[in-house]
């Protein structure tokens, strides 16, 4: 058995060199024959009980062969979805959507016939008659302005911003003032107000979870600040699903290939009672646990884009400083779905997720509980004694747990702090 204390301290204060999680490849395995049409579940509700009586609806879909030059992006926008919708209905990772082959068959949830996909070399070759594009606006860098900027702002990922302007990872790194970037999905009505397009069957969809939050008591300010301090409902956890009395036990590592930046109890007098996770360019935010958004906003000063979820048994999670959230209250996740995508909105100085882990009017260590765990760049991990919590009332000695502490505004210590966030 391996002691706690010594190495949790160094895990969660003197552990700044960056650990990285084993990345998720794609398989080359055989897959089933396609489908032309078939049914199952709601991809954005797709392995919750239906604990408030609810029933969920049956969705068509077909099957897409990806074809040579296609990408996630233009499959998502001729089928009008989200690039995440796709990624949750086939059980996609981040690095997955980026190794597209010719040949892979992917589901198409809600579609019930195939449409003909526009690909960049389609697009280039039509602008050279008509430069300007339809089905969204071009906007000009400001000074010192990101593409993590650029997509709180217009709440777009940033992988869709890249995908439509071809940009590869250097592009977005040497952006500079004057340059002008294609925001897809994006009109601005006669008096120059920003408009968001939106399909249907998500507008359908969400309302469905609106209905579902306004009648639990989700998705408020005053929600978010009860869940903030531990205040949990019993009627949220009820909602939650999972077994009674029962608690998921453990917690998968939010961002799937993120890095280690600081941990629970670091920072001036050991306020930071959360965990710092950093990543690169359009990697999404996953759910540790399985559960029901009990928030999802930017009304949190300091936060930026929040998501916060409850889970069975009382477990709150929260994942702060998102570019742009995908999902919304009411909403039920599986453990790994995809909540958001890592951003630096917010008090942030680089894409990261702020990641607390809540319980009981406290806040949490999650370390013990993450899996597969923490890992150093280099692959080591940690040396931790790792644990489960499955019993609301018998929780682990190896926890530990402590009230939340007012984040100090010394800039000096919050500059200090960040420097490691950097990669």
């Amino acid at each position: 058995m391996i002691d706690y204390t010594s190495h949790a301290a160094a895990l969660s204060i003197g552990l700044l060199p960056m650990c990285l999680l084993t990345a998720c490849g794609v398989t080359d395995e055989p897959r089933p024959e396609p489908v032309a049409i078939t049914h199952g579940s709601t991809a954005s509700d797709a392995g919750a009980k239906a604990t408030d009586g609810g029933s969920h609806q049956e969705e068509p879909f077909i099957i897409h062969q990806v074809e040579k030059g296609q990408t996630l992006w233009d499959i998502a926008r001729a089928y009008d979805l989200r690039v995440v919708d796709i990624l949750n209905a086939n059980s996609m990772s981040d690095t997955d959507a980026r190794r597209l082959k010719p040949g892979l068959p992917i589901k198409i949830p809600g579609a019930t016939e195939p449409r003909p996909i526009e690909t960049a070399a389609d697009r280039s070759s039509s602008e050279e008659v008509a430069p300007k594009r339809t089905g969204g606006i071009y906007h000009t860098v400001k000074r010192r302005e990101t593409v993590w900027d650029m997509a709180y702002r217009f709440s777009v990922p940033v992988a869709e911003i890249m995908a439509a302007n071809s940009f590869t990872k250097e592009d977005v790194l040497s952006l500079r003032a004057g340059h002008q970037v294609f925001i897809p999905g994006v009109q601005r009505d006669l008096k120059g107000k920003l408009q968001h397009e939106q399909t249907p069957r998500l507008t359908k969809i969400h309302r469905r979870f609106e209905i579902r939050a306004n009648r639990l008591g989700l998705g408020s300010r005053r929600t978010a600040s009860l869940l903030l301090t531990g205040h949990v409902e019993q009627r949220w956890v009820t909602a939650a699903g999972g077994k009674r009395g029962r608690m998921p036990g453990t917690l998968r590592w939010p961002v799937t290939n993120g890095w280690f930046v600081r941990g629970y109890g670091s920072g001036k007098d050991g306020y930071h009672l959360a965990v710092d996770i950093a990543g690169e360019i359009g990697w999404n935010v996953r759910s540790a646990a399985p559960g029901i958004v009990g928030y999802s906003g930017d009304g949190m000063k300091g936060y930026g884009n929040v998501v916060m979820v409850i889970h069975p048994g009382g477990w709150v999670t929260m994942y702060a400083h998102n570019s742009v959230n995908f999902v919304v209250a009411g909403q039920r996740v599986k453990r790994g779905e995809i909540l958001a995508e890592l951003g630096s909105s917010g008090i942030s100085r680089g894409p990261h997720v702020h990641f607390e882990f809540i319980y009981n009017r406290k806040n949490c260590d999650p370390a013990v509980l993450f899996r597969p765990g923490i890992r150093h760049k280099d692959g080591h991990l940690t040396p931790i004694e790792y644990t489960t919590w499955k019993i609301p009332k018998k929780r682990p000695k190896w926890v530990k747990c402590e009230k939340r502490r007012n984040y100090p505004h010394d800039d000096t210590e919050f500059k200090k702090s960040n420097d490691s966030e950097k990669e």
